[in-house]
């Protein structure tokens, strides 16, 4: 298998929408061609018209292809890959995103009852029970990257509510460019401009709001990441054909066929598992501080009675400034269901925090770790560390780093907890459980290599002789 471009690999952390979602009555955009007329379409009611008609079809399929290239004196000359997939779907919960040529991509099926990962450059699938509905469905335990889904995750429409405001995340500007013809389909041409990286979308105009195209531009990333784009250019398309909003599906749409090849697993990865937080199902350390404007702060007033959320974070540190509007917004959505957060900054003054906070345009309730007792306390060994306590006053969940699914994980896990779940418990278990697992396979490949030897000292020359004498 060709070794991917490193370069390549670490650009490929964005996601830049994860579902469509329906808002409002669709209404087509003006159809006429004055650029007067065109110049007053507003690329966020592009993007609504859009969410509303997907997320009102009750079935709809189309073919996905995305082409990812990075040219220039500075790249490998086989830095191009391909993913094209078939995209099903059927309301409330059967999908199959199906991978048909490349190897860079996920299949994600689900026949309604049981839901399919298949990883094609690991010949690998794992199975469980499917979800009662679209979320959750590319959830494999880790951040996707663009490439991993060929961006077909972004026809997936699952919560309405949370649509608008994810794929409008992080957007500081956008610019209607007027009509464009993608391959025979007149199209809205639309750009949304971020930090990390801008997009452009193309939208069929007219009664039937389809995306068929989406060019995010990831060169910005690269060079904010520290890499050396030189003059090299990073080009990513994604087309998406053949749209059919009224399909006849069948039981066999819906079905996964294990390609040659394929072997279940209990994993996609072969990954070293970390072993669960030594504080993990312990009682929380209790703590007394002040927060940035000196106020008091005492841990004990709420242990036992509320579910408590730690971020331990430094203004220095970029994947904790990263995590923190994640955290927060995790955060905000609980402030009045019971829920108490505290990010605890280490070590930093408070004028310094206060000035960060303010560029940021961050409102977080900081506290201070001046002499890094809490962190301690807590065995924080690197940062971004975030931690839940249960209403039990124990440490129900540790994360240790940052990925792009934090907040949605977060939101989970607070949700199980304010109804009173022992996530620790559970996370134990299956800790347990795997470690039984490792070592039942380690002393039965050890049996096997013993037999093994044995067999092969009985195919030995003179073995026989030996034993007869």
């Amino acid at each position: 298998m060709r070794k991917p471009c490193v370069l390549l690999s670490i650009v490929l952390v964005a996601n830049v929408s994860v579902a469509w979602h329906a808002y409002g009555q669709t209404k087509p955009l003006v159809e006429s061609r004055s650029v007067a007329k065109e110049a007053a379409v507003k690329p966020e009611d592009v993007l609504r018209q859009m969410a509303d008609y997907l997320g009102k079809l009750p079935a709809f399929s189309c073919k996905v292809e995305s082409v990812l290239e990075l040219t220039g004196e500075q790249a490998q000359k086989d830095n191009r890959a391909v993913t094209k997939m078939t995209v099903r779907l059927q309301r409330p919960n059967r999908i199959a995103l199906v991978v048909e040529e490349g190897v860079m991509g996920l299949t994600v099926v689900s026949d309604g009852k049981q839901l399919t990962h298949y990883l094609p450059m690991m010949k690998r699938f794992i199975q469980k029970e499917a979800p009662a509905d679209f979320t959750g469905v590319t959830d494999i335990g880790m951040p996707i990257s663009l490439t991993m889904l060929g961006m077909a995750d972004v026809v997936i429409p699952t919560n309405p509510d949370d649509f608008f405001k994810s794929l409008m995340a992080g957007v500081t500007d956008s610019k209607y460019l007027g009509k464009e013809k993608v391959g025979d389909v007149e199209c809205h041409h639309c750009r949304f401009v971020q930090e990390d990286f801008d997009w452009d979308i193309w939208v069929e105009a007219g009664k039937r709001p389809v995306p068929h195209k989406i060019q995010p531009d990831l060169i910005k990333q690269l060079a904010n990441m520290g890499g050396k784009t030189g003059n090299m250019k990073l080009n990513y398309v994604v087309a998406l054909t053949d749209w059919n909003v009224a399909p006849k599906f069948t039981d066999a749409d819906f079905t996964f066929v294990a390609p040659p090849g394929a072997q279940k697993s209990d994993t996609l990865f072969d990954m070293p598992e970390e072993p669960p937080h030594e504080l993990l199902g312990k009682p929380a350390p209790s703590f007394e501080t002040t927060d940035v404007d000196g106020k008091p702060i005492d841990l004990k007033a709420n242990l036992g009675k509320n579910v408590i959320l730690l971020d331990f974070w430094a203004t220095w540190c970029g994947p904790c400034v990263q995590a923190m509007p994640q955290v927060d917004e995790a955060a905000k959505k609980f402030a009045d269901k019971g829920l108490v957060f505290y990010a605890v900054n280490a070590g930093e003054e408070a004028a310094a925090i206060k000035e960060f906070l303010a560029t940021a345009k961050l409102e977080v309730p900081v506290v201070l770790d001046a002499k890094n007792e809490i962190g301690q306390a807590y065995k924080v060994e690197g940062i971004p560390q975030t931690l839940l306590i249960g209403k039990d006053g124990k440490v129900q969940v540790v994360h240790v780093g940052f990925n792009g699914q934090l907040g949605k994980m977060l939101t989970k896990e607070i949700e199980a907890l304010l109804a009173g779940k022992d996530l620790a418990s559970e996370t134990l278990a299956k800790a347990e459980e795997t470690r039984k697992k490792h070592e039942a396979a380690a002393a039965e490949q050890k049996a096997a290599e013993e037999a093994a030897q044995k067999e092969a000292a009985k195919q030995q020359p003179g073995a026989g002789e030996k034993k007869a004498e």
